[in-house]
C-alpha cells in the first residue's frame, strides 16, 4: 500500500487511521503547511487495509450529497441563546455548548473540547471538571490536534457506561463514529458549522510574531473579542506578558483576514462533504448570522446560535437543556443559509501557491501582514463598525424609535428582562442621559449611577455622577446616550470595566420581543 489517502485533499487528518492500525504502521506526521496526515511505516506495513477502510471522510466525500432539498427545509432548527446573559457573554455565539455541558456534567459525564493549552497549542482535552469546559468555550480558528489517546479515551468511558459530549468540527465528529463503530445512546456528538480550519503552523507563527515584537509571551489569545467589539466584529485579542511582568492587549484583524482569505486552509476544507445540511453530529450548532433579517429580538450584537437537531439523540439532549435557553423553533430560511451550510469555500490554487511560497522565502512578519491586511503594531485596530450619521440624525432616529414604542404599547422593560439585566449605569447624562434616566426609573429598572466625562458640572439630579475614570460600582450594563460614538466610547470603556455589558441606547429602544 503506497498511501493511506489517494491524494492529500481527501485527508482531514483526523488520526484514527493510526488508531486502528494493528501493527502501529501508521503514524501522523506534519507536512510543509503544518497539516497532519498518515504516514506508513512500510518495515510494519502487513498491507492490510485497515487505515483504508475505517477512513470516514473519504467514504463521506465519494457519498456526498450535491445541493439542497425540499426535506432540508423541513429540518428541525432553532435560534436563540443562554438565559444567563454572563454565559452568552464568555461564549462565542449564543451560549448552547455551555448549556449542553453543564447537563452531562451534572449526571456525572465527561465532556471532550478543544482547548488552548499553555503552549498555545489547540487541542481535544477530555474532562470532568466544568473549569475545564469553560476553556473549551469559544472559537478556536486552526485545526485541533487529536491524540490517538484521547480516541481510546472515549471509548472506554463509554463502555463502561459514563456519559460523553463530544464536541468538534463534522470531520472529526464522522470520524469519532465510525471509530467507534457501535452506537452509544451515552454519546452526544456535538459539531459546529465549520468555515474551515487554518494550518497550525500559521497559528504558531502567528503567535510567535507577536511575541518577537513585544518580547513577551503570549499567555492567551481571544479568537473574537466579543465583550469589547460586539458578536458580529472579528476582531482576535492578545494577552501579553513580558519578563518584567508589563502586559500588552493586542487587538489586530490579521488572523481573521488570513482565515477568510482562504488560502491557509487545509486542503480538505476545499471538497469538504460536510459543507451542506447533512451533519454528523446529533446537534449541529453556529453562530446564527442573518438573524437581524429574520427576528429583531436577538438583533442586538450580544450573539446569537443557530441549532439543527439532527437525530433522536440530539432531540432527546435539546429538550433536557430548553430551560436554560432562550430558543424559538423556526422554518429554515434563504437569510440563515450562509455558505459552509450549502457549499465548501473555493480556492484559488495559484494564489495560495503564491502564498506558501512567499511564506519559505520572505520575511514572515511580512507575509502574514501582506495577505492578512493589516500591520504587527500594537493596538492597531480600529473597529471597522463606524457609525458615519451626524449626532443629530442619531438623536432623532433614536427619540422617533421611542415614540414608536409608546405607540405599539412596548415597554422599555422588555429588554432588561429578556437579558437578565438587573442593574444599569447610564453614560452620557446630557438631555438624553435624563430623559432615558426618568424613562428606567418610571419603568422600574434599577439605575445605579451616571457615567459622565464633566461629572463635576452636573447639578441638580437626584442620581450620583461619575467621571469615567472613577471607581465605578459593578452593574450589569451601562447603556451609552451619545449613540453616535457608541464604538468609540465602547472601547474607551471597556478596559475600565472589562465583565459589563457595554449597550446603546439605540439597541435598547429597537428591541422587540
Amino acid at each position: 500500500m503506497n498511501s493511506v489517502y489517494s491524494e492529500k485533499k481527501i485527508c482531514s487528518g483526523c488520526g484514527i487511521c493510526e488508531v486502528n492500525c494493528p501493527y502501529d504502521a501508521v503514524k501522523m506526521k506534519v507536512d510543509e503547511e503544518g497539516f497532519l496526515y498518515p504516514v506508513i511505516d512500510y518495515a510494519l506495513c502487513v498491507d492490510c487495509g485497515k487505515c483504508r477502510k475505517i477512513c470516514s471522510f473519504n467514504r463521506d466525500f465519494i457519498n456526498k450529497k450535491k445541493g439542497l432539498s425540499k426535506a432540508d427545509f423541513n429540518k428541525k432548527v432553532y435560534v436563540g441563546r443562554h438565559l444567563n446573559k454572563n454565559i452568552v457573554a464568555e461564549s462565542r455565539s449564543g451560549g448552547v455548548f455551555s448549556a449542553l455541558s453543564d447537563m452531562v456534567l451534572n449526571r456525572g459525564g465527561a465532556i471532550c473540547g478543544v482547548v488552548l493549552d499553555e503552549k498555545n497549542i489547540v487541542k481535544h482535552i477530555i474532562s470532568e471538571r466544568a473549569e475545564d469546559r469553560d476553556l473549551m468555550r469559544g472559537s478556536k480558528y486552526t485545526q485541533s490536534f487529536i491524540s490517538r489517546e484521547i480516541w481510546s479515551d472515549i471509548k472506554e468511558r463509554l463502555t463502561r457506561g459514563q456519559d460523553v459530549l463530544f464536541t468538534g468540527t463534522s470531520c472529526q465528529v464522522a470520524a469519532l463514529k465510525r471509530f467507534l463503530g457501535n452506537s452509544y445512546s451515552n454519546l452526544i456528538c456535538l459539531d459546529i458549522i465549520c468555515h474551515g480550519v487554518v494550518s497550525p503552523l500559521i497559528f504558531d507563527t502567528y503567535i510567535k510574531t507577536w511575541e518577537e515584537k513585544l518580547k513577551s509571551k503570549c499567555l492567551s489569545i481571544n479568537f473574537r473579542e466579543k465583550k469589547h467589539y460586539g458578536w458580529s466584529a472579528h476582531v482576535e485579542r492578545l494577552f501579553l506578558q513580558d519578563n518584567n511582568g508589563k502586559e500588552y492587549f493586542v487587538d489586530s484583524t490579521i488572523y481573521r483576514d488570513l482565515f477568510y482569505g482562504h488560502m491557509t486552509l487545509r486542503p480538505s476544507c476545499y471538497v469538504c462533504p460536510y459543507k451542506s445540511l447533512d451533519h454528523p453530529g446529533d446537534i449541529t450548532i453556529g453562530d446564527c448570522w442573518g438573524i437581524e433579517k429574520v427576528d429583531h429580538a436577538y438583533a442586538d450584537d450580544l450573539g446569537c446560535s443557530i441549532v439543527f437537531i439532527n437525530t433522536s439523540i440530539g432531540d432527546n439532549a435539546f429538550n433536557l437543556i430548553k430551560d436554560c435557553l432562550d430558543v424559538k423553533k423556526i422554518n429554515l430560511c434563504e437569510e440563515l443559509l450562509q455558505q459552509p451550510l450549502t457549499k465548501p469555500f473555493e480556492v484559488d490554487e495559484m494564489a495560495r501557491n503564491d502564498f506558501w511560497q512567499d511564506f519559505y522565502t520572505l520575511d514572515k512578519s511580512f507575509v502574514l501582514e501582506k495577505y492578512g491586511n493589516g500591520k504587527f503594531e500594537k493596538d492597531v485596530y480600529m473597529t471597522e463598525k463606524v457609525d458615519k450619521r451626524s449626532s443629530l440624525e442619531v438623536a432623532f432616529q433614536v427619540l422617533d424609535k421611542i415614540m414608536c414604542m409608546f405607540e405599539e404599547g412596548i415597554s422599555i422593560s422588555y429588554f432588561f428582562e429578556d437579558n437578565r439585566i438587573n442593574t444599569v449605569a447610564i453614560y452620557g447624562f446630557g438631555k438624553m442621559g435624563r430623559h432615558l434616566y426618568y424613562l428606567l426609573k418610571n419603568a422600574g429598572i434599577n439605575v445605579e449611577y451616571a457615567i459622565d466625562k464633566h461629572a463635576e458640572n452636573i447639578e441638580n439630579v437626584d442620581i450620583q455622577v461619575f467621571h469615567p475614570e472613577d471607581d465605578l460600582k459593578k452593574v450589569d450594563a451601562v447603556i451609552v446616550t451619545p449613540a453616535a460614538m457608541f464604538y468609540e466610547i465602547e472601547s474607551e470603556l471597556y478596559p475600565l470595566i472589562p465583565d459589563t455589558y457595554i449597550i446603546s441606547i439605540e439597541t435598547v429602544v429597537s428591541y422587540r420581543r
